[in-house]
């Protein structure tokens, strides 16, 4: 039962992201996001953590378009962790 769920899960994440990256805003910060440093993310982390406003707007634009992501997934944490990001990619 738990592997069902998890096939599901995977496919709607798969669809949601590819539904997400064909949108006209995305690829307006698709040059940006190349750009992004694994201590940009860090830094974002931190500011996370201290519960402060991003200061970088690409990581900004990124937490939004992961989160609009995941939202559409059932069985996911709803506001993504920059902390949890950081700590899967790093």
């Amino acid at each position: 039962m738990f592997q069902i769920f998890g096939v599901i899960q995977k496919r709607q994440v798969c669809r949601s992201a590819v539904l997400q990256v064909q949108k006209k805003v995305f690829h307006d910060h698709e040059c940006d996001f190349s750009l992004l440093t694994p201590q940009d993310l860090l830094e974002a982390s931190k500011e996370e953590q201290k519960k402060q406003k991003l200061s970088n707007p690409t990581v900004c634009a990124l937490k939004h378009h992961l989160n609009a992501v995941q939202s559409k997934v059932m069985g996911m944490v709803k506001e993504l962790s920059l902390t949890a990001v950081c700590a899967i990619n790093l």
